[in-house]
């Protein structure tokens, strides 16, 4: 899921279309989200496992790197 805290809900809208996202985004306004997660910027990356194991990345991610953190967490 993508969050964003960012900038308007016409800004975010282009941002999607401009890179062909396909999974659900919300927009999180006041930071609430963030603030739960402890993410202070964007972009971040938040994995999380079955068992609540997070791993917090503050950073742009690669696509491969992505693809492999989540194998490992569906594998698990």
């Amino acid at each position: 899921m993508g969050i964003a805290w960012n900038g308007t809900q016409g800004e975010i809208d282009e941002f999607i279309s401009r890179h062909g996202l396909t999974f659900p985004n919300v927009r999180d306004g006041d930071g609430e989200i963030f603030a739960s997660f402890s993410v202070a910027s964007q972009p971040a990356w938040v994995f999380q496992s079955a068992t609540g194991e997070r791993v917090i990345e503050s950073r742009a991610l690669p696509e491969d790197e992505i693809n492999s953190r989540l194998n490992a967490i569906l594998q698990e």
